[in-house]
């Protein structure tokens, strides 16, 4: 589970509210969206990252086996 400061969890809130951010998400795969958000919300940024980490390394393993 992760555990989020207020100051993580208020510039969570600003990445949801914001239209910018909005945008870049639904066009670009998750992990390059964090990538992306990692000069203005560094913090967020690395805790997202190191999160879906896992499952981008597992989709590429699972993608070799039906290639």
């Amino acid at each position: 589970m992760l555990n989020f400061s207020e100051q993580e969890v208020h510039n969570l809130t600003e990445i949801s509210c914001d239209t910018d951010p909005k945008k870049g998400f639904e066009v670009v795969p998750l992990i390059n969206f964090w990538l992306q958000c990692q000069k203005e919300y560094p913090s967020v940024s690395e805790k997202a990252i190191q999160f879906l980490m896992p499952f981008v390394t597992t989709y590429t393993c699972e993608t070799a086996w039906y290639t």
